[in-house]
């Protein structure tokens, strides 16, 4: 009945009609549901500009299902997205600026890279912008992506490695000659961002420069894991630098002398990057995880295999973190395969004179083991994971 209230009220238009779907969001997961697909209909001005406001939810249900929806809507949300960019806190902004990288419009670019070029203190919202504009590729503009390189968070470096990728202009490469010339700290930085995030198109502009082989035959010798060594030495072959892939070859890696352990992990999340950092971080401390852009290819390998431990992401397309958490504790409990949620989103977070504290209550009730908020240290990664699969 209510449901066909919500859209029953969705089929009058107009601002009251608005404002009433907006009084049915509350704390009834499938009514919230219905409220926001019902207003997602209307797509008059004042709607959109509702509904793109519910991306600062604190509720993952009506964010989620207003991210689905924006998406479809594809480029009539970019002006409306990127004017909610003002004064928009943390993980509002992060929203927004994910969901303008799935729609794809050029026209948020310059929105985009005017966040880049202010580098806002929550690495996140750093994060989110070089993830967007790998997805958004802008040669013409790009040449202040190479700032991120030498960001002191990894997950950024690697992030704007892979927009640098889909952005490369001769300006750009000669920004990235720069950086790995210095010989410093960041050049050293940044050349791993490039091989970790397997950057593939910057090294054939790169092979030639001396003091990015040296850089690259240090990190890979002494850091990369077997994965990234392989993909590197592979993409160097096919570009003519045969004897450097050989004589890196040759060399034992600080990585291939750790005894892979027996756990089996899942990695779920939509960012291929991300994937890509779970994969370096996990294989250098022993495992070999399997990963999943799409958590509805992971979802019946969870259930058939039972792996030891899943990490995901929380917010993703179509699935959330936590509708996959459900799916697995239909079959599966908190104690048969524990759920480490790796997230942005301070949904399970509470602060109290100035202290942050994991909600235990909600972290149960959802089904989740242990939630770690990005970002976060090789050290609180490596705990995690060893406290989650010790019995």
């Amino acid at each position: 009945i209510k449901c066909a209230a919500i859209f029953a009220i969705s089929e009058t238009g107009g601002n009251e009609a608005v404002d009433q779907l907006m009084e049915f969001i509350k704390k009834d997961e499938e009514i919230n549901k219905f409220a926001v697909e019902a207003l997602a209909e209307i797509q008059d001005l004042y709607a959109l500009d509702k509904l793109t406001t519910l991306l600062g939810s604190s509720i993952t249900i009506v964010r989620d299902t207003a991210i689905d929806h924006l998406m479809k809507l594809g480029n009539k949300a970019t002006p409306i997205l990127t004017k909610a960019f003002q004064n928009a806190k943390a993980d509002y902004l992060v929203h927004l600026v994910t969901t303008l990288g799935y729609i794809g419009d050029p026209a948020a670019v310059s929105h985009i890279l005017d966040i880049v070029n202010t580098k806002p203190k929550d690495a996140n919202i750093r994060q989110a912008a070089y993830e967007a504009m790998e997805r958004i590729p802008s040669p013409k503009t790009a040449i202040s992506l190479v700032q991120g390189l030498q960001d002191p968070v990894e997950a950024v470096r690697m992030s704007a490695a892979r927009a640098i990728d889909k952005n490369l202009s001769k300006a750009l490469v000669a920004g990235l000659r720069n950086v790995v010339r210095e010989g410093s700290q960041d050049s050293k930085n940044a050349v791993a961002a490039l091989i970790d995030s397997d950057a593939g198109n910057i090294f054939n502009f790169l092979a030639e420069e001396e003091s990015f082989m040296e850089l690259a035959k240090t990190h890979v010798t002494s850091k990369a894991d077997p994965g990234t060594k392989k993909a590197f030495l592979k993409h160097m072959t096919s570009i003519g630098q045969k004897e450097f892939a050989k004589s890196i070859a040759k060399k034992t890696t600080q990585n291939e002398k750790i005894s892979n352990k027996d756990a089996q992990i899942f990695v779920i999340d939509d960012s291929k990057m991300m994937l890509k950092l779970y994969q370096n971080k996990l294989t250098a401390i022993g495992f070999k995880p399997v990963t999943f852009d799409r958590p509805e290819d992971a979802i019946p390998q969870i259930i058939q295999k039972k792996p030891d431990l899943v990490i995901t992401d929380l917010n993703m397309p179509n699935i959330s973190g936590l509708e996959l958490t459900r799916e697995i504790r239909k079959k599966y409990t908190r104690q048969d395969i524990p759920i480490l949620m790796i997230t942005t989103q301070s949904d399970f977070i509470e602060e109290e004179n100035g202290d942050i504290n994991i909600n235990d209550s909600v972290l149960t009730k959802s089904g989740i083991n242990k939630i770690l908020h990005k970002p976060f240290t090789d050290e609180a990664f490596q705990h995690t994971i060893d406290s989650l699969l010790t019995p």
